[in-house]
């Protein structure tokens, strides 16, 4: 048979680990969950302005790499024109 004073012993042992439970499961709670946004709200035509914005500069870019691309084209053409290639026809095989 048990004593109800050994019971009693136990009761704080047992709250205390309630609380810690609860308290532990509070703080992860806490941590886990994402913070929240505030006063965030998308403005839509600043982000197509910045996407116009980035698209002229690509563009830009672009157009650099294209000129730089003839220029190298323009200067190899005219190295090859100083020393014609001799073209000859190709042998037909006879069967």
């Amino acid at each position: 048979m048990k004593n109800g004073a050994s019971a009693r012993r136990f009761r704080p042992a047992y709250l205390l680990g309630i609380a810690t439970a609860i308290g532990f499961a509070a703080m992860v709670g806490a941590v886990a969950r994402p913070p929240a946004a505030l006063a965030q709200i998308p403005d839509a035509g600043a982000q197509r302005i910045q996407m116009l914005r980035e698209q002229q500069t690509t563009n830009q870019k672009l157009t650099e790499v294209v000129a730089l691309l003839r220029e190298i084209r323009d200067l190899q053409a005219g190295s090859s024109d100083a020393k014609p290639a001799k073209k000859t026809k190709p042998r037909l095989r006879r069967p």
